[in-house]
């Protein structure tokens, strides 16, 4: 099976909302077709980047950085600071991630 990565970068500077639907929208195509596909996201200092998991389970790995990943009725937050540490949902819902400092992190369909 073939891996195949995309890559979104959200700086300090402000994005337009369009931007931010148009990335939403690449990581549930990239998510829905499955097969260990993979989108690699750096978000910049006191940035967040949010959205819904609709299909398929989903993993966030921190490749660097530390991040705060919050899941839609889960009671606790979940702080990501080691390089490998991750966070899996198990169900649908909103997932919203945010950068204490530069960081990158995987989501990665399960």
């Amino acid at each position: 099976m073939a891996e195949m990565t995309s890559s979104l970068t959200l700086q300090r500077t402000p994005i337009p909302a369009s931007a931010l639907r148009g990335a939403a929208e690449l990581l549930r195509s990239t998510l829905a077709r499955g097969d260990g596909l993979q989108l690699q996201v750096a978000l910049g200092p006191s940035r967040a980047w949010s959205f819904d998991v609709r299909h398929d389970p989903i993993e966030i790995q921190l490749l660097e950085g530390e991040v705060l990943v919050t899941f839609e009725g889960d009671p606790n937050d979940h702080v990501l600071t080691a390089q490998g540490d991750a966070f899996k949902t198990s169900r649908r819902g909103k997932v919203a991630v945010a950068a204490f400092r530069p960081s990158r992190f995987s989501v990665l369909s399960l």
